[in-house]
């Protein structure tokens, strides 16, 4: 039994006429004759009851009649679905970033906005800390990742790609009341307090980052607290253990308890990088990077006639 033999079963249980059937096939009635013979031959039971006068179907032709119509709906259905994978009209991304990343402050709506466009392809988000993110995207766990600009995934960068989400001048974080800071501060009263750093492996890049803006503007840089998560820095800052240089794309910019103090940085901003591997198979991937690609575009271009609106 095979894919062709049940087409001209179906025709011809459609149509209880085989020179019809082939009508409709583009074929000879002898051919759909010897197939649908060859068939009964294969089940080993009639598909048919024929006279001269008129062919009808037997019970055993009605139910495969019935139901060769459902596999046949659910193969067109499967193959239109694979196809949609491989144009990247449809499919299937996992996307992985840090629990601490500000996501709906970076790019607000931006997933509902692609669920829209694309309801074909199913997005699933995941949050995890760097070391994770980077294992899941090189074991291709994660398709894609959102985290701090300043990471390296690979020592072989030529299978990673990835384009700027955000930038930001970096800022001081401190809490004003729990460090008992006058109400007419200055950056000199934050220059003797506790440096906090992450003390992770994976935050190297970002604390030698951290520690050359920290001597640059007179930071303290010998009293140095460890932090092993980004959220335990949170903590510290905000219980007023000490102070923390971040950019402005994470959960504590938002934080009513939190001060922070911008740093004049055009040249060493910071923010977020979205990564994914060049060679990767999914094609859902390509269609992501090109949304979002416009999407941060279009935010461009808002902010930019906000601010001639203002200068008007």
């Amino acid at each position: 039994m095979n894919l062709t033999q049940i087409k001209y079963f179906i025709a011809a249980g459609k149509y209880l006429n085989f020179t019809k059937a082939a009508e409709e096939l583009f074929t000879t009635q002898p051919t759909i004759s010897k197939q649908i013979d060859s068939l009964e031959k294969d089940l080993g039971f009639k598909l048919f009851e024929r006279n001269r006068k008129k062919m009808k179907l037997t019970p055993c032709g009605d139910i495969l009649l019935e139901e060769f119509q459902k596999v046949i709906v659910n193969l067109e259905k499967a193959i239109s679905r694979a196809n949609q994978v491989h144009s990247g009209n449809g499919g299937h991304l996992n996307i992985g970033f840090p629990t601490s990343l500000d996501i709906t402050g970076i790019l607000p709506g931006v997933f509902k906005q692609f669920t829209v466009l694309y309801p074909d392809i199913i997005l699933d988000l995941f949050t995890y800390n760097f070391k994770n993110l980077k294992t899941k995207l090189i074991e291709d766990d994660l398709d894609l990742i959102l985290t701090r600009s300043f990471e390296k995934i690979s020592d072989d960068s030529k299978f990673i790609s990835k384009i700027p989400i955000s930038r930001s001048n970096p800022r001081v974080y401190f809490n004003k009341q729990s460090l008992n800071l006058p109400d007419t501060y200055t950056f000199e009263d934050l220059k003797n307090i506790p440096l906090i750093l992450l003390g992770d492996n994976e935050f190297v890049l970002g604390n030698k980052y951290v520690l050359a803006l920290a001597l640059k503007y007179g930071l303290n840089t010998t009293n140095i607290i460890r932090a092993n998560t980004l959220e335990t820095m949170f903590v510290y800052i905000e219980s007023g253990a000490g102070i923390s240089i971040l950019g402005s794309s994470y959960q504590i910019f938002k934080s009513n308890n939190i001060s922070n103090w911008e740093l004049e940085e055009r040249k060493n901003q910071v923010g977020t990088d979205m990564f994914w591997k060049s060679e990767t198979q999914n094609h859902s991937v390509e269609v992501f990077i090109n949304y979002i690609k416009n999407y941060l575009k279009t935010m461009d271009l808002k902010r930019k006639n906000q601010i001639n609106s203002v200068l008007k």
